[in-house]
């Protein structure tokens, strides 16, 4: 059984998965035309930039006094249904 493994730990770590990775990244880096180098500008000044917004809370809305956001609040906005 550990002969087994073994053969199929060299089958997945071997050159060929290197090589996939930087095919994929290549793939999604053409895909997206570059994105991590061409706004890279716009990375740093958002870094830097103030956290607050003229409202004091920048990804959130407020919902009957209170203040909502995440992914699961915007999905069953957008979807319309929870």
């Amino acid at each position: 059984m550990q002969e087994i493994v073994a053969t199929i730990n060299d089958l997945i770590w071997s050159q060929a998965l290197i090589y996939l990775c930087l095919g994929t990244g290549l793939f999604f880096s053409i895909l997206t035309r570059f994105v991590q180098v061409r706004l890279f500008k716009e990375m740093i000044r958002l870094l830097f930039a103030s956290k607050e917004s003229a409202r004091g809370q920048i990804y959130k809305e407020e919902d009957e006094g209170q203040f909502r956001g995440g992914p699961a609040y915007y999905l069953e906005k957008a979807m319309g249904q929870k």
